[in-house]
This record gives C-alpha cells, sequence and structure tokens, in this order.
C-alpha cells in the first residue's frame, strides 16, 4: 500500500491510500489536471486515479531527477537523462538535448519547452519542431545580470514560466558557500536577466 499526503486550499491535509505496483520507487508526484496524479518511478510513470493505478508510460532511462510538467494542451513533459520526453495521448516524443544534467523544466501556453542545465549553468528551450537552443547564460557560474547571452547563473535548478512569458529560475548556488543567499532570477521575453529575490539562509 502506498500514501501520498494531499493538502487542500484550506491546509487540511487528507491522505491518499493506493495500491502500489511491485518494484515501484517513487520519485515524483504531478497532478495530472484531470483530478488525479502523476506518479514517477526510476523508469517507469504511472497515473493514479481514485485509488487506482495504471502503467502510463514505461522504458525510461533515468527519471530520477523528478522533472516532469503538464502544459495546458494535456501533454507531459519528462526529463529523462539527458533527453525530454513529451507523451500526449497515445504519441511520444523524445528530444535529445546537450545538456551536461538537465533539471527543471517549465512549459509555456505556447508548448514551448524551458530547461535549466544545473552543471552548465545555462538555461534552454526547445521549440516545438524539437530543436534545442541555449537562449541565458555563459556557462560561467556567477550572478551577473543583463542581457541574456552575457548572463551568468549559479547552478539553476527550478524553473517555472508565468502567464507573460517570464521565466523565474532557481539558483542552488555554490554548495561549498552555505551562508551564500538563494538567489531566484527572472528572465523576460525580450532577453534581460535581472535578480528577482535573494533568500538568505540562516546561519
Amino acid at each position: 500500500m502506498g500514501f501520498i499526503h494531499k493538502i487542500g486550499p484550506e491546509g487540511a491535509i487528507e491522505i491518499v491510500t493506493y495500491q502500489k505496483p511491485a518494484d515501484f520507487a517513487l520519485e515524483h508526484v504531478l497532478p495530472d489536471g484531470e483530478g488525479g496524479l502523476y506518479l514517477l518511478g526510476p523508469t517507469s510513470i504511472f497515473q493514479l486515479c481514485e485509488g487506482s493505478v495504471r502503467v502510463l508510460a514505461n522504458g525510461f532511462k533515468d527519471l530520477s531527477a523528478g522533472a516532469a510538467v503538464r502544459s495546458k494542451s494535456g501533454a507531459l513533459y519528462i526529463v529523462d537523462g539527458s533527453q525530454v520526453v513529451v507523451i500526449k495521448g497515445e504519441e511520444r516524443r523524445t528530444h535529445s538535448t546537450p545538456l551536461k544534467l538537465p533539471f527543471g523544466i517549465a512549459v509555456d501556453p505556447r508548448d514551448r519547452c524551458y530547461l535549466t542545465d544545473h552543471l552548465g549553468n545555462t538555461i534552454h528551450a526547445i521549440d516545438p519542431e524539437g530543436q534545442c537552443h541555449r537562449i541565458a547564460g555563459t556557462g560561467s557560474p556567477g550572478h551577473r545580470d543583463g542581457p541574456a547571452a552575457q548572463a551568468e547563473f549559479c547552478f539553476p535548478s527550478g524553473i517555472v514560466v508565468d502567464a507573460r512569458g517570464h521565466l523565474f529560475i532557481k539558483e542552488s548556488g555554490r554548495n561549498e558557500s552555505h551562508l551564500e543567499p538563494l538567489r531566484i532570477r527572472e528572465l523576460t521575453p525580450e532577453g534581460q536577466v535581472t535578480t528577482f529575490a535573494r533568500i538568505n539562509r540562516a546561519p
């Protein structure tokens, strides 16, 4: 038996139980947009609805990043090792990327996919034709704001996109500097990078 804690809008916690498939190790949970959940295991994706679990897709190489997002059109985008897999209905497409360590993923209303390269210190986009382009970052770790091509990122991890097409990127920072503030960077559609927020860590 598996258990997932669901927190409602008012803060109430509900425990969702489900029959766990054999040899299943839960890596990540994602809403499916239809009242259920996607469950990501190491090499398979399951869909949980009303307590029952079905296999949605399998044969993945490495889902350990736990990075997946569902677009408004209903397509599921998953980071699988150095690849991005897109599943929509019965269709499944795989896009290769040159990234060193894809980490965060986001999709805008036009189904354009954005990725952070955690070790490459860059931000990339995959267009609907499947081409991967660097859109920000020099590749050197740092915190320089300015035009996207000259901006620096320091181990970018999570990423989200708002309705205006602005990207917000969380930086993990240098692991050896535990007192270095965490940063949220903003990348505009015009290609300007700014520091949206600095979050001081507890000493």
